[in-house]
């Protein structure tokens, strides 16, 4: 079994189209799971080796919108 990255997090509900369209943009980097849609709470999958550009392109999407970490 392959390891992967898992990132849990709490957005606003209505950002989770926008944050599945900007991780499509980005080629295979990561897939993007809603685990509940009503609150929020999404899953980020990736490989650990884009781990550094992962993080980097979240932490500057805190800038648009509300990232709360659960799980990194």
């Amino acid at each position: 079994m392959v390891d992967c990255l898992r990132i849990e997090a709490l957005i606003d509900p209505r950002d989770i189209c926008f944050l599945n369209g900007i991780l499509e943009g980005y080629d295979n980097m990561a897939v993007l799971r809603t685990l509940d849609s009503s609150r929020g709470l999404v899953e980020i999958l990736a490989s650990p080796c884009y781990q550094d550009e992962i993080y980097e392109l979240l932490n500057s999407l805190q800038t648009e919108m509300t990232i709360k970490f659960i799980r990194r």
